[in-house]
């Protein structure tokens, strides 16, 4: 679920790195919001990567294995 209302501040996250896995059949997040709450915070300078997942809304190994590979990447 996009969790922010508006775009984060330009300049606020410089530097950040956000990693937003997604199940892809989640019946409790619409398909088209993960892209959006990306936009938001690369508007304050995020550096986001969407990775939706073959899953539903619970936390699965594919998604601790993206979060590994993204930590040391």
């Amino acid at each position: 679920m996009v969790v922010l209302e508006q775009p984060a501040a330009a300049g606020s996250l410089l530097g950040k790195r956000v990693l937003l896995c997604n199940g892809s059949t989640d019946p409790l997040v619409p398909p088209d919001h993960p892209e959006r709450l990306a936009a938001l915070l690369r508007a304050g300078g995020a550096g986001v990567k969407v990775h939706p997942i073959s899953a539903s809304h619970g936390l699965t190994p594919q998604d601790v294995a993206a979060a590994q590979t993204w930590l040391r990447g």
